[in-house]
Parts: structure tokens; sequence; C-alpha cells
């Protein structure tokens, strides 16, 4: 049998986000900070080893976030250049990733574990402010072995 995760969004005050998209919005012209909590949890037996990776795909290519030179907790993509993300657990301890962007979040998933996305958007990320659809094209990888 295969042990299996899910992954669910979170409100502040605790109830389940089950709109579309991971955030309402982000403004990449003027820049903007935000956050979003994420819930991760084993579906029956643990789940061993859980790790997370951003992945940007445009035209069947796979751009990996990469950790940022001056900052390895940091995520950076070329495919965004002005925007940063990292990963924290609910204490504030940002998570470290290997240099292929891999986030290693827990060795033994029992109960659902929250941790949280930050988005940081440096102004004029985006060229244009009538750009739409962008970052519709980032997801986010679960897996465990």
């Amino acid at each position: 049998m295969q042990n299996r995760t899910i992954i669910s969004k979170k409100n502040e005050d605790g109830s389940y986000d089950t709109s579309e998209y991971l955030f309402d919005g982000i403004d990449l012209y003027h820049g903007d900070r935000t956050n979003k909590k994420l819930e991760i949890a084993p579906v029956g037996t643990p789940v061993k080893n859980v790790s997370i990776q951003l992945v940007c795909t445009r035209d069947n290519i796979e751009y990996e976030f990469k950790p940022d030179e001056d900052n390895e907790y940091n995520l950076k993509c070329d495919r965004y250049p002005g925007l940063t993300i990292h990963f924290e657990d609910i204490n504030g301890i940002k998570y470290k990733s290997d240099k292929n962007g891999v986030i290693r979040i827990i060795n033994i998933l029992t109960i659902p574990l929250d941790f949280f996305i930050f988005v940081e958007a440096e102004p004029y990320t985006v060229k244009k402010i009538s750009e739409t659809n962008v970052l519709d094209d980032i997801n986010l990888i679960v897996w465990s072995n």
C-alpha cells in the first residue's frame, strides 16, 4: 500500500481555504509581501521523508526555484527574477533547501503539520501592470518515500 500525503490551505482562523489559487492576489508591479499557512497531513499510515519543491512550468520547460546565493533559505527562479519565496514552520524557523531547491519538511509525518509559505515581490517583478495570470505556472510538489 502506498502512503499518501495531502496538502491544504488554511485561513488565519484555522478554517480551510478552498479557493482555487494559493493567494488571492500579489501585487507584482508595485511590490508586495504576503504569506499563507499550509497544512500537510498523512492519509492513513505515517509518511516518511516528506519533501517539497517549487517548480515553474512554461512551454513544457521546468524552471526550478533554487536557493539564493546571498541567503540560502530564500528560493528564486530565473522566470520571476524579482520574486523571493521561503518556507517557515509555525515557530518562525526557516526551512533550508538543498542545492536543487528541495526542502525536507519532516522525517516522519504522523499528524497534520502546519507551515507557512512567504512570498516577497520586488517592485516591477512584472514589466507591465496589465500582465495577468502570473504565478499560475508555479507548482508546489510534495512527495515522500
